[in-house]
């Protein structure tokens, strides 16, 4: 994924979090009926 290959001062001064960036990603799972992203 290509924001998860950015380090962590990239998303501070774009306004992210890798939680946020995970939160969205389960998001998007659950939207389209992904499962098995709960252990992440």
């Amino acid at each position: 994924m290509y924001l998860n290959d950015m380090d962590g001062d990239f998303l501070d001064d774009n306004g992210y979090s890798r939680e946020e960036v995970l939160e969205g990603m389960k998001d998007l799972a659950s939207d389209w009926g992904v499962t098995g992203l709960e252990a992440f």
